[in-house]
C-alpha cells in the first residue's frame, strides 16, 4: 500500500522506491522476510502502478503517439494489471517458498 500511494503521488519511478524502501525494509525485518523479496515486491508494485497512471511516462507517450486521451488507454493496459494480480497471488501463496 505504501508503494501504491507513493507511486500515485510521484510521476517518477525512482522516488517512490526511495521513499518506501526504508519503511518496507523495517517491516521485512520484523516479519522475517528476505531483503531480496522485499525489494522485488517494491519494484513489482511500483512498475504496476506506474504503468496504470494516466500521467505516467509510458501512458503519456503511448497516448501522444496514438493521438488519443490517456484515460482511454487505461482499459487496454493488460500487462500492468496482470502483473499486479500475479504479484498479489505470489504474496498470498508465499511463492517462492525459499524467500518467504
Amino acid at each position: 500500500i505504501v508503494v501504491i500511494l507513493h507511486s500515485a503521488a510521484f510521476p517518477d519511478k525512482f522516488d517512490p522506491m526511495l521513499y518506501s524502501a526504508k519503511f518496507l525494509c523495517n517491516g521485512g525485518d520484523r516479519f522475517g522476510l528476505d531483503s531480496r523479496k522485499c525489494a522485488s515486491i517494491l519494484d513489482t508494485f511500483s512498475c504496476c502502478i506506474q504503468g496504470l497512471l494516466p500521467y505516467g511516462a509510458q501512458v503519456l507517450m503511448a497516448a501522444g503517439l496514438a493521438n488519443v486521451n490517456p484515460i482511454r488507454i487505461i482499459p487496454f493496459l493488460y500487462y500492468p494489471m496482470t502483473l499486479g494480480v500475479i504479484a498479489t497471488l505470489a504474496i498470498l501463496l508465499r511463492y517462492p517458498k525459499r524467500y518467504s
